[in-house]
Formats: structure tokens, C-alpha cells, sequence
């Protein structure tokens, strides 16, 4: 007899939130024989018998409980009765019914489990999540009796896995609770009420050393508290924690900046590889199959994160199966919920978030779409998505003004997200923001239209692109002021003046207006004491626009600054990855401490630090610009070390010295 051993857990498709589902699987073997022969064994009710098992509880924001004195020995031995002990049939269902494409074959309904059914058509391209990485404690406590917190390093999305001795008592609970924060006593705090992430492990007791490990929940952490740890001395290494991530290739990017050390000459180098070394760590933490905010709290597909990371990721990992995945996936969003074409701001969506979505987070499907094409050559995409891209077009165009031809404030829904001025909160509104993503859409499609030869979208696209630059000039340009301005005074003017160079809105005759613009975003830097105060859409565009314009140093300035707001602030506030608000401390969590949401940083370094960059017209690496930052010893950085492997080959640069080859 050929046992098959299923253990299945909630996972999306049965929480709470989502309520696709009660949990069920569909099973096809494929058995092959030595003469060649082979034979398909299909799941159905005659074959499959169910039992409650030891996973009394799993849920991927509360976390799982284990009870071992469930388990049941001998169950896989071919001569094990099922029925006598209490097994039944496991019940056949029809499929679901929820709008997703899935094939007619038989489920089969079982307790407290599931595997995904009915996958959407992308679900095969990407390697699966796994683990990478495995951190040992760096320090062990005892802040209250008989609470032990161990410090793990690093934050990351992943699981621990304790070791229990042997002389355990039957029944007792171990507790294993997850956080990215302590207090000042070294207390865990749970930040997230409806997300506590904890693991429970109810001892079997039989006199041999246990093990625990959460099988159907992961969570966003640095720090595991234990309690109900058995009598006796634990010890340092009973915890082992392990990073998760999607399985796409990590190595595709590096860069360091040297000398690279703690004291005073190397301090730069030092910081700028520590924020990379965050950035990197946030992009991979918040890639389990699809793009997310962050690891603990909300774990969902927001738009606008994963697009201003995208430059970053592209530079740093292999992402082409895994953003061809999600491309897929929000066409299939798009025709799933809205017939106009709309897209939500999360995806997958089931209720988070806007639908219609703003047009900052929507902007996701047209861009990545592109620079999948001008990355990795990828024209297949493009054509296969191509009508769906042009309905998310249409959309947005039937949401513009009739008097300005813009799009409104009203759609605007988060502006210039978690910027700190001109005041507290994170909305700060703008229609010139909105503006941009659709005059900017408007460009990148009219290129595709080109691509798949269609003038005649080429063209109109066109024509939609420069009446829209010539919109936001007359609805947004203060001549009195010499720079872009919005009349509610709420997105920071950095963000807007710099989105206005990126798109071009000025003519390249009006080069006094352009060195205008440019200056107003480095005379705010310089009057706000050498700090970008901006959201997380202007910190993806002040950065280059500052370095295109002359004011690269003041680019630098403010990224070596350690006081809020800046990377170095969070880096003195012993942060090991992104987080979420500028305005967080080491003992005081202001939203995540996890999250990828500011991670256009690294983009810059390797683009205008290191300077390795296409021109705008290549593809895939066809024609690339070495424009390394000159300046970079004025901050005692003596060389910038930097790789990018492409589908073209390995690009290399070495300090200022132009060295470079391709293999």
C-alpha cells in the first residue's frame, strides 16, 4: 500500500479576510514503472481518509498552534486500520465558484486544510519561497521571570524553530511570540493587535527532545519571546530563526562604497553599504510570491510600494519570472473585479485598500510592464498584456477634468505617502502627482503601441502625452516663484518641482526656468538643515533629478544625515531594514519596521552613484551610459565598486576609473 501524507494549512485562500473557500486539495500522481508503463492515480473519496491532526489552529496573522498529544503513531504503516481508528472518508465538493478559472476535477474537502485550487495562469512562472537564510541568537534575556527574549540579529519574514529537552511534561505549552520591537527593558512588544504572530507547541512528553516549527504561518520579526520553556537552564541556541523569500537570484547586483568602517574615514562608506544592506533586506523580506508592504502587519500586494521599488529590485535581483508573474496576475485582478478596466491598489485585492485605486499605485502595471521590456527585453509581455494595459488607460482618461484635462485631487487618494511636511500624517495630496502617472503612462504606452505596431495608438498616446506636459505647466507652474506649485499647499514642493523635471514639462529652450526648478529643490534641502522632507514618491525622483541638475553633493548630503528625516536616522535607531515612517526610534514603532515602500535609494546608487545606466531609447542593455559620480572623495569615498549582471552579460564598473567589461 502507498501511503500519501497531506498536511494543509489555511494559508490565504481560507482566512478569514479572503473567505475564498473551506479548505480542500485535488491530487493527480503520476507513477512510473520500470517497463516504461506509467499510471495517473486521480483524488477521489475512495481513497482519502481524514482525521483531526496535531495543527489544531493556523492562521498567517495570528500564527499556529502545534499539539503534539494529537499526533498519532503508526498511521503510516501498511497495515494501519483507518477505519477502526477513527478515520473517515474525506468529503468530495465541487469546485469553487468565485469568478477564477479552474479545471472540473474532483476536491476533496478535508479538516483545517488546504492547498491552492484553481491557481490563476501565472502561478507556475516564479521559483516557489523558501528558505534562505538561518540567524542564531545574538543575545538571550530574561526581562521578567521565566520570559526569555532572544535578540535574532536581523528583522526579516521567516519562522524560528525551537529545541525542547527531553524532560518535558506532557501537555505543557511552550509560547513563541514574534516582534520586530522590544522596549527599554527588553520586554517584546506586539505592535499589531489583529497580527500577534505567535507559535504554540503543546508538549508530546515522552522523554526525547522536541522540535517546533510553525508549518503554515510566517511572520515579520527580529525578536522571539518563549515562555513555558521547561524547568532547567535554556540555553542561547535553543532558537533558530530562518529568512524567507522568494527563490529568485540575489546576485544579480552589488555595490560598495570604500573605505568602508566605523570610524571617521570610513564612516560614509560605511553608511551608504549599511542603507543598502536595509534596502536589500526590505525588498526580500516583502517578496513571498508576490510584492507586499511589509512581512507582520498587512502582508498585501500594494501597487505603489512594489513599483517604486522596482528600479532597486531590477538592479539588485533577477526579477523577470517573478514581475512577469505579477503582471499576470494583475491583468487577472483587473478582469476579475473591474469590466472598465480599473485596477485596485492591492493585488491580489479582496477589500484592502481603494477600487478604483490612486493612480500612484496603479501606475505599477504600466511601469513594471516597461521595464520588463527595457531591462529584460521582454516584448512577449507587452503583447500579451497589451489590451488590458490600454483599458487601464482608458479608465484614467475617462477620470480627467474637462477644464484642465488633468486628473483631480479627488483621485489622488494618498499623495506624496508618509512625507513629513508640510504637516503631520502621511496623505499629501496633489493633482500634479496624479498628473504625472498619466502623462507618463501616456508616453511609456505610446513606446509599446509602437513596439507591437500600432500607429495609431502610438500617436494618439503621443499626442495625450504632450497635451498633459503642457496641462501641468499651465495649471501648475508659478511664474512669480520660478517652480511648480499645487494651491492646496500640500505635497511638499520638492516632490512636485522634481516630477515636473522628470516628465520634461519645461522645454528644453527654457533652460532658465529648468535651473529654476532644480535649484528651488536644493534651496529647500539646504533650508531644511540638509534634509529631503518628502514622501515616498519624491524620494524615488529628488535623488536623480537633484544629480541630473548639478546638485549630486546635495543628494549625498542628505543621505549621510543622521537625525530625522533619513536613512542614517533609522540606521543610528539600529534598524536592519526599511521602515515605514520617518518618525520611529529604536523603542518606539511608528507603523512597521519592515517595510519597501522608501526603497528607491538603491536604484540611485547604482544609477547615478555608480553611474551605470541605460540611455532612454536602449532595451535590455543594448546602449549603456558610465556617468560614475565624480565628487564622491569629497565625503571620504575613495572608490565605488559596483556590479550589475544583465541578460546581456556582467557589467562592472571600479571606481572612478572607468573599468568596465562584458561577458
Amino acid at each position: 500500500m502507498c501511503v500519501c501524507e497531506l498536511y494543509l494549512g489555511n494559508g490565504w485562500y481560507s482566512h478569514h479576510s479572503v473567505r475564498v473557500g473551506p479548505p480542500m486539495f485535488k491530487l493527480l500522481i503520476r507513477v512510473e514503472y520500470s517497463d516504461d508503463t506509467i499510471t495517473y492515480f486521480k483524488s477521489n473519496n475512495a481513497d482519502y481518509y481524514q482525521k483531526e491532526g496535531p495543527i489544531r489552529m493556523n492562521d498567517i496573522y495570528v500564527g499556529e498552534w502545534y499539539d503534539a498529544t494529537f499526533e498519532t503513531p503508526g498511521w503510516k504503516e501498511a497495515d494501519y486500520d483507518y477505519k477502526s481508528n477513527g478515520w473517515t472518508l474525506a468529503a468530495t465538493i465541487g469546485s469553487p465558484t468565485v469568478g477564477m478559472p479552474f479545471n472540473s476535477h474532483t476536491t476533496l474537502l478535508c479538516t483545517n486544510i488546504t492547498i491552492h485550487i484553481g491557481t490563476l495562469s501565472s502561478s507556475a512562472i516564479m521559483a516557489k519561497s523558501r528558505k534562505v537564510e538561518t540567524y542564531s541568537a545574538i543575545t538571550m534575556t530574561e526581562p521578567s521571570q521565566g520570559v526569555f527574549v532572544f535578540d535574532m540579529g536581523q528583522n526579516v519574514a521567516g519562522v524560528s524553530r525551537i529545541i525542547i529537552p527531553g524532560n518535558s511534561m506532557r501537555g505543557q505549552n511552550v509560547t513563541l511570540t514574534h516582534s520586530e520591537q522590544i522596549d527599554q527593558n527588553g520586554n517584546i512588544v506586539k505592535l499589531y493587535a489583529k497580527s500577534p504572530m505567535i507559535g504554540t507547541y503543546t508538549l508530546r512528553g515522552d522523554g526525547n527532545a522536541e522540535v517546533f516549527e510553525t508549518s503554515f504561518a510566517y511572520y515579520g520579526f527580529q525578536y522571539v519571546g518563549v515562555e513555558g520553556y521547561p524547568s532547567g537552564t535554556i540555553a542561547q541556541n535553543c532558537i533558530t530563526s530562518y529568512f524567507i523569500h522568494s527563490d529568485f537570484d540575489t546576485t544579480v547586483g552589488s555595490i560598495d562604497f570604500a573605505p568602508s568602517n566605523i570610524n571617521d574615514n570610513g564612516a560614509n562608506g560605511y553608511l551608504l553599504n549599511y542603507i543598502q544592506h536595509m534596502t536589500r533586506y526590505a525588498a526580500l523580506s516583502n517578496y513571498i510570491n508576490i510584492p507586499t508592504d511589509c512581512p507582520q502587519r498587512e502582508r498585501r500586494g500594494w501597487l505603489g510600494d512594489a513599483q517604486l521599488a522596482s528600479i532597486t529590485n531590477i538592479h539588485n535581483f533577477d526579477m523577470a519570472a517573478a514581475y512577469t508573474k505579477w503582471m499576470l496576475d494583475i491583468r487577472d485582478t483587473q478582469e476579475f473585479d473591474n469590466a472598465k478596466g480599473a485596477l485596485p491598489d492591492c493585488v491580489p485585492y479582496y477589500g484592502h485598500g481603494a477600487n478604483p485605486g490612486d493612480p500612484s499605485w496603479t501606475i505599477a502595471y504600466t511601469f513594471i510592464t516597461y521595464r520588463m521590456w527595457k531591462y529584460y527585453g521582454d516584448t512577449r509581455l507587452v503583447s500579451q498584456l497589451y489590451d488590458s494595459l490600454k483599458a487601464q488607460l482608458q479608465f484614467l482618461e475617462s477620470q480627467l477634468d474637462s477644464k484642465t484635462g488633468l486628473l483631480p485631487n479627488s483621485v489622488n487618494h494618498y499623495g506624496d505617502w508618509c512625507a513629513l511636511v508640510p504637516q503631520g500624517g502621511c496623505a499629501h495630496k496633489s493633482g500634479l502627482i496624479s498628473s504625472y502617472d498619466w502623462a507618463k503612462q501616456c508616453l511609456y504606452f505610446s513606446e509599446m503601441a509602437e513596439l507591437v505596431g500600432n500607429t495609431v495608438d502610438r500617436n494618439a498616446y503621443q499626442a495625450k502625452y504632450e497635451a498633459a506636459k503642457k496641462a501641468i505647466y499651465a495649471n501648475y507652474w508659478n511664474a512669480a516663484q520660478k517652480q511648480f506649485v499645487d494651491p492646496l499647499n500640500e505635497a511638499p514642493p520638492t516632490t512636485l518641482n522634481a516630477l515636473a523635471l522628470e516628465l520634461e514639462v519645461l522645454a528644453v529652450n527654457d533652460s532658465a526656468d529648468i535651473a529654476s526648478t532644480a535649484k528651488a529643490i536644493a534651496d529647500y534641502e539646504i533650508a531644511h538643515d540638509q534634509h529631503i522632507n518628502a514622501g515616498i514618491i519624491g524620494i524615488a525622483y529628488i535623488y536623480p533629478e537633484l544629480c541630473k541638475n548639478g546638485y549630486c553633493h546635495l543628494a549625498m548630503n542628505a543621505t549621510l544625515q543622521v537625525t530625522m528625516p533619513s536613512y542614517g536616522y533609522w540606521y543610528e535607531q539600529k534598524a536592519t531594514t526599511l521602515w515605514e515612517n520617518w518618525e520611529s526610534s529604536q523603542y518606539h514603532a511608528h507603523g512597521s519596521k519592515n517595510h519597501i515602500m522608501f526603497g528607491a535609494q538603491s536604484g540611485w546608487y547604482f544609477q547615478y552613484l555608480a553611474g551605470i545606466r541605460q540611455t532612454y531609447e536602449s532595451k535590455n542593455w543594448q546602449t549603456i551610459m558610465v556617468d560614475p559620480y565624480t565628487n564622491a572623495s569629497l565625503f571620504n569615498i575613495t572608490s565605488i565598486s559596483a556590479t550589475v549582471n544583465t541578460y546581456k552579460g556582467m557589467f562592472l564598473l571600479y571606481k572612478r576609473n572607468i573599468i568596465y567589461n562584458t561577458y
